[in-house]
């Protein structure tokens, strides 16, 4: 079956790296696989190129290939890339396939092991690519081989001719599994580069992780390194520098031992020399002018073997010398290596010098960072504590200033009734309470000492009908609601808060109008003070509880006259003992 190589370049396209020889784009390969009938292979590796252009198509294993308009090769309507496609074995030649089709199954042959044809010389190409010859084949000078069938014909050649053909195996390279098995062989090569250079990446990495782990910093390590190779390089040299060094006094026994021989070589030119001269009167001798002759051939073969040992001593001179050079040469190399060894030392003492100081100034500036966080932070505090101060004063003002203001309405309403000296009595105690800011209220003692003048009065005994429609009118009071009313008064106490003062005011007040008794209700205040609250936010509590009693009472003239002057004198008795006086001399007598 012929296989296919379509494209300009290989496939059409500009992104592969497969090449062929037709024009783009479009260009197809057909492989010749030789006769179908007679499977000759002669023709292994040989291939023909055809012209595809665009609306061309042929049908493969995996589905149909068709050049689209734009010359590229299509299949199952999909445009094959570098990305989603590969070059796979078809027949003698290539096609390319998408890389999800690869695998696909294809019909069976009915041979191979139920293999279609293709199916084989896929599993071929990749199983020799991953560096494994499948069985049939060897590897022969870096050539994929395998054997194929040829038939040879001899004999006859005319139409009576005895002609014979028979069939032989010979061995034959696959170019496209070679090609396969050299390209797997580069993979391979180039997986086990990568690999070697990551695992020297991730050691030197996790050697300088491990360094600046152990407290050096990025420098140190680099100098480090430096210094280690250094050492590396000076031992290197010493080593080169010893081997010259001996070298050279091997060279130099080697001179002084040719020099020794040429000793007796030159002991021997001299007698050679010697001889000739003493047989030089049998020159002219036709017998014995032989004699001299013979000692000029020793003499000549004295000074060859003084020439050739002097050529020798030569040579072994300049041997020495040139070793000597080199040795020279080595030692340059050695010091300079030691050069950089002492510059490397240095460069690791200033990176460590320099990191020991980056440290000190680090720790010194997250001191100073610390310090300076401390002081923002008191200093914060400071102003949040002096915002604090000033919001709980003005809360305290402002609950100063309308206290008095419902103490004189207060005093206004229940003046109808007692006259204008309460209204002023009333007043004053109203200014008091707008300027109670700082201040402390009196001690039980002596608020009582007030309150009780006023309570002794004869004539502030009260009837029974009177005491009734003033207790009745506290019970009727409904704390929360109260609460909630005098909760616009200031943000200086919660409404929750006021809930529970008011209803522990109402239950004492009843306690005095029921029993003369006024003593729980003063120390009701007290304890508010002593619980950590201020006389002047007391106060204005307890006065604005008792002013809201007050103005909601609808009750006859002369309890809300009743109410009034306790009221006062309850108040007063807090902040100074001359409202009682005043009360006594002015309010009480008058109006009973």
């Amino acid at each position: 079956m012929p296989g296919f190589n379509y494209g300009g370049k290989g496939d059409g396209t500009g992104w592969s790296s497969e090449r062929g020889s037709g024009p783009e784009p479009g260009g197809g390969s057909h492989g010749n696989s030789g006769g179908h009938d007679r499977g000759d292979s002669s023709n292994v590796g040989n291939e023909s190129v055809t012209v595809m252009k665009p609306g061309d198509s042929y049908n493969t294993p995996w589905g149909k290939v068709i050049i689209n308009a734009a010359g590229q090769p299509t299949m199952n309507g999909t445009v094959m890339t570098a990305d989603n496609s590969s070059m796979v074995p078809y027949g003698r030649g290539f096609t390319r396939v998408l890389n999800s089709l690869v695998n696909n199954p294809v019909s069976p042959a009915g041979q191979n092991g139920g293999k279609s044809p293709v199916q084989t010389a896929v599993e071929n190409y990749l199983m020799v690519q991953s560096g494994n010859l499948p069985p049939g084949y060897w590897l022969s000078n870096g050539k994929v081989m395998t054997e194929v069938r040829e038939e040879r014909t001899s004999g006859g050649g005319g139409k009576n001719g005895n002609e014979r053909t028979w069939t032989v195996k010979v061995p034959r390279e696959v170019p496209q599994l070679t090609a396969s098995y050299n390209e797997g062989m580069r993979i391979r090569q180039e997986a086990a580069d990568r690999a070697r250079a990551e695992a020297n990446a991730r050691a030197l990495a996790e050697e300088e992780a491990r360094a600046i782990a152990s407290g050096k910093s990025k420098a140190e390590f680099d100098a480090g390194k430096r210094v280690e190779a250094a050492q590396a390089a000076i031992n290197t040299a010493q080593l080169n520098v010893n081997n010259l060094s001996g070298a050279v006094s091997a060279a130099n026994q080697v001179i002084t031992q040719k020099q020794a021989e040429m000793t007796p070589l030159k002991n021997e030119l001299a007698a050679a020399n010697q001889r000739v001269q003493e047989t030089l009167k049998f020159i002219n001798d036709p017998i014995r002018s032989r004699i001299h002759f013979n000692m000029r051939s020793g003499l000549i073969r004295a000074q060859h073997n003084v020439d050739t040992k002097q050529n020798e001593i030569n040579a072994a001179v300049a041997n020495r010398d040139a070793l000597n050079s080199q040795s020279s040469q080595a030692n340059n190399i050695l010091q300079n290596a030691r050069n950089e060894k002492s510059a490397a030392d240095a460069a690791l003492s200033a990176a460590t010098a320099q990191r020991l100081q980056a440290e000190a100034a680090l720790r010194a500036a997250a001191e100073a960072a610390e310090k300076a966080r401390q002081r923002q932070a008191e200093e914060a505090e400071r102003q949040r504590q002096a915002m604090e101060v000033a919001e709980k004063a003005k809360d305290e003002r402002e609950l100063l200033e309308k206290t008095s203001e419902l103490i004189a309405g207060m005093g206004d309403k229940i003046g109808e009734h007692l006259g204008d000296k309460y209204k002023a009595i009333a007043k004053d105690i109203a200014d008091n309470i707008k300027n109670f800011q700082g201040k402390t209220i009196r001690s039980f003692d002596d608020a009582m000492a007030s309150l009780n003048k006023i309570t002794a009065n004869p004539a502030m005994k009260i009837n029974k009908a009177d005491r009734d429609a003033l207790v009745n009118a506290w019970k009727h009071v409904d704390a929360q609601d109260m609460a909630n009313k005098l909760g616009n008064l200031s943000k200086a106490f919660k409404v929750a808060d006021v809930v529970m003062k008011v209803e522990k005011v109402r239950e004492k007040s009843i306690e005095g109008y029921e029993t003369g008794n006024w003593g729980p209700l003063m120390l009701e205040v007290e304890s508010w003070v002593l619980s950590g609250i201020a006389s002047s936010v007391a106060l204005g509590i307890f006065s604005a509880t008792l002013g809201a009693y007050a103005l909601s009472l609808g009750v006859p003239a002369i309890a809300v006259g009743i109410a009034g002057i306790l009221l006062a004198a309850v108040v007063g008795a807090l902040i100074d003992d001359k409202f009682a006086d005043a009360l006594n001399n002015e309010i009480i007598r008058p109006a009973h």
